[in-house]
């Protein structure tokens, strides 16, 4: 239900502002075509387009979480729930923090961590993952991108 929500939010707002841009537009061009100055009105309405314009995204804070989390699955620079291979040196913190690997068929220098989130992976040498182990305690740990495989 929150997903629908924040669709119909959001769209009501790019239509809210793009009724703004070309409304705030024509205001414009009429108060350069005209050798009159505007109405009370036109000045009225011309400060309400442009707050409208610039405090818009104060109103949708609520769903750029949302939206910035969607687009960061659909780059997959964010992944939930994964297989992870992590190379020997990283898994001992891993190990460490209460979760334990199972024997990796990449190789004896790999463990495997399952339901893993990944949450942030992409162009630089670190991935940011989370670990969640039995007793509920999370764990973020970054290891470096070339000691990592993620599996779908």
């Amino acid at each position: 239900m929150n997903t629908i929500t924040s669709f119909i939010i959001l769209t009501f707002l790019a239509w809210l502002c793009a009724h703004s841009v070309s409304s705030y537009w024509e205001i414009r061009e009429e108060e350069f075509s005209n050798s009159g100055p505007l109405s009370v009105n036109k000045k009225r309405l011309k400060t309400i387009y442009l707050s409208v314009l610039l405090f818009s995204p104060i109103f949708i804070g609520g769903i750029m979480p949302t939206m910035s989390t969607g687009a960061m699955r659909l780059m997959q620079i964010r992944q939930d729930n994964v297989t992870v291979h992590i190379a020997t040196p990283y898994t001992n913190f891993v190990v460490e923090a209460g979760v334990n690997g199972e024997a990796s068929p990449m190789g004896k220098e790999y463990l495997k961590f399952e339901k893993v989130d990944v949450l942030y992976t992409g162009p630089g040498k670190n991935t940011l993952l989370r670990f969640s182990n039995k007793n509920i305690n999370t764990t973020k740990l970054t290891i470096p991108t070339d000691k990592i495989y993620i599996q779908n």
